[in-house]
């Protein structure tokens, strides 16, 4: 600040010597605008876009962010603060963190909000491999959300009633591994409250299968509160876990 209000001081002298050439030479200061005019209208042009790009948040129109305590099986969890566009630079400075949309803090010593344990019943018939799983799940508090995402790299089916009740469905909807783009096939299957503790799935199929949970709760009570009135603060808590099969 103290250069910038140096260099300003030092500026003075040099308009004021562009305003004597204006008033004392018309014909010249008249060329100078001709010819200034058309970048001068491709500067503004450019001024006003880049402005339009800036974000401006106010406590209206807040900037969206979210606090997630994230989970993944036995391990040690994260806090992760995210958003769309920068961080504020104090929410920065107060996390000790680095300049970025995205921050991680570390859970220690802490339990997962949520245990499952898994059981296999598993059936060979032709190389096709029919396979019983049953999830049991223990929570305290019940997720909003529960999502199942199966993927194998080769084609499989699944009956299950805890998701759909398959016995009141017609029998051309089916539970399909649908082939994605990288050649392997994958479904999700989700479900809202009211979960079930227990939740089974028999799948059809000829190879390996990678089942991850995920689980989404509600965070009542954050361990990292952020409070800064241009900040719209969403506090959630996820839980994954993969299973080759």
């Amino acid at each position: 600040m103290i250069f910038l209000g140096i260099y300003s001081l030092l500026m003075i002298p040099l308009f004021l010597a562009a305003l004597h050439v204006a008033f004392t030479n018309n014909q010249l200061s008249q060329k100078l605008l001709a010819h200034a005019r058309k970048p001068a209208l491709i500067m503004i042009g450019l001024l006003i876009s880049v402005l339009g790009l800036v974000p401006i948040y106010t406590s209206d129109y807040p900037q969206k962010v979210t606090v997630r305590e994230e989970w993944s099986g036995n391990t040690d969890g994260l806090v992760h603060i995210f958003s769309d566009e920068r961080l504020p630079l104090q929410v920065v400075h107060d996390l000790n963190g680095q300049e970025g949309k995205s921050q991680f803090l570390p859970i220690l010593n802490e339990f997962s909000p949520i245990s499952v344990d898994t059981s296999v019943v598993e059936k060979n018939k032709n190389s096709q491999r029919t396979l019983d799983i049953s999830f049991k799940l223990n929570y305290i508090s019940e997720p909003y959300i529960i999502r199942f995402k199966l993927e194998s790299a080769h084609p499989f089916e699944i009956q299950t009633d805890d998701f759909l009740p398959m016995a009141k469905l017609p029998k051309k909807i089916e539970l399909k591994g649908v082939q994605q783009p990288s050649g392997n096939y994958s479904i999700i299957l989700q479900r809202t409250p009211p979960h079930k503790k227990i939740i089974h799935l028999a799948v059809e199929t000829q190879g390996i299968i990678t089942c991850t949970i995920e689980a989404m709760f509600p965070d009542l009570s954050p361990r990292l509160k952020i409070q800064n009135t241009l900040l719209s603060v969403d506090y959630q808590i996820q839980f994954n876990k993969s299973y080759d099969i």
